[in-house]
């Protein structure tokens, strides 16, 4: 795909919500909203798909089109982008497309940002349990960073967009973490994509009746093509990470059922630190290594909807369909060694589907698999998508 026709796609992706209900006047006095939330994935399918993602920050209006965003973000586990902390961030937005009366902004619609932010929410060589969730193999540890955002925020609810920037970082090797180790400072540039989901709360009766007015799509539709929007990619010092969903779901004529066909893959590179703990002492070796791979994961579902009164495809459903799983993970010290697997899964799960602003969706699922030795397995999560 050329880099024209993926930018057509991004700007169809960010200006795709098109409204056209009043919305209450925001305009008089201070308006603000906070705004909690986070993501949640635990898979054992996919490599660097399991993690907590935790957030919290406070957006200020400051004028009719701009606002400034303070925000702390933590994430525990295999996260695509694993080191993707951001213990303090400051954000200056400029709103251009957003429903407003007058001076009223609503915290919606398509923005770039100014945006610059603390990465290193511990320092991981610190003595102690706690700090051990946040060490690292990785070559590059990222320090401080600042960059360009160009996303769509939709009241808060959900703000996704593409990141572009610089992180300065060290470049560590042959250390005992809280011993001695040795690092160079480097500046790695930083393009990925993010995908937030909070809960925000406001102090104005007006925010939420705004919400209320637009977070409903205005028209039913028995079909969807779905594009994931969370963690699709990342590219730095920290490794290359290109994460694609794309799925389509049918429904059957106007019953409950649809079906659902969904394809995933995962492609990475990274260089990484053999990490070895000895009692309280956790030594990395000298040398780096490089991990890559190269997975797959295709699925077709069968899924009944509980309750879809007033719109198909959304609401409580349960699901069951096969899964192929394949790939190959690949790593370099002296010589490349390869582990090739292809594995066909038999799942069945439960659900939460729900269409939002006309163009985006949340799924949130618990599935249990078997494979052909009858040994079960667990995965979930939640799924953020753009759907045509």
């Amino acid at each position: 795909m050329s880099f024209k026709s993926s930018l057509t796609i991004l700007l169809v992706v960010l200006l795709g919500s098109a409204h056209g209900q009043k919305v209450s006047d925001t305009s008089k006095g201070w308006a603000g909203i906070f705004k909690i939330g986070g993501q949640l994935q635990a898979r054992q399918d996919l490599r660097f798909s399991s993690y907590i993602q935790g957030n919290i920050g406070y957006e200020l209006k400051v004028n009719s089109k701009n606002t400034l965003e303070i925000s702390t973000k933590g994430v525990m586990g295999d996260q695509i982008d694993q080191y993707d902390h951001e213990a303090l961030a400051l954000n200056w937005r400029r709103y251009f497309q957003s429903q407003n009366i007058g001076e009223s902004i609503i915290f919606d619609g398509v923005y770039l940002s100014a945006k610059v932010y603390n990465a290193q929410f511990f320092s991981y060589r610190y003595e102690g349990t706690a700090q051990e969730f946040f060490q690292t193999a990785r070559v590059f540890v990222p320090r401080i960073g600042a960059g360009l955002e160009f996303g769509r925020q939709n009241f808060g609810l959900i703000d996704f967009g593409v990141f572009a920037g610089l992180e300065t970082g060290v470049v560590e090797s042959g250390k005992q973490i809280h011993l001695s180790y040795n690092y160079e400072k480097e500046i790695s540039p930083l393009f990925k994509s993010y995908a937030r989901l909070h809960l925000p709360i406001s102090f104005k009766k007006s925010f939420y009746q705004n919400f209320n007015a637009y977070h409903k799509p205005s028209f039913n539709r028995n079909k969807l093509l779905k594009l994931g929007i969370d963690q699709a990619f990342s590219f730095s010092k920290k490794g290359l990470f290109l994460h694609p969903k794309l799925g389509y779901e049918y429904g059957l004529g106007s019953s409950k059922f649809a079906i659902d066909a969904m394809g995933e893959g995962l492609i990475t590179r990274a260089k990484l630190y053999d990490l070895t703990h000895f009692d309280s002492v956790a030594e990395i070796s000298e040398n780096a290594y490089v991990n890559q791979s190269l997975v797959f994961n295709g699925s077709v579902d069968t899924k009944l909807y509980l309750k879809n009164d007033d719109l198909q495809l959304d609401g409580f459903y349960v699901r069951g369909g096969l899964l192929l799983h394949a790939g190959s993970l690949e790593v370099k010290r002296q010589y490349w060694e390869f582990e090739k697997f292809n594995k066909l899964f038999a799942r069945g799960g439960i659900g939460l589907q729900k269409q939002l602003f006309n163009d985006l969706l949340l799924d949130f699922q618990a599935n249990l698999k078997l494979d052909k030795t009858a040994k079960p397995t667990f995965d979930g999560g939640l799924n953020l998508y753009w759907v045509k």
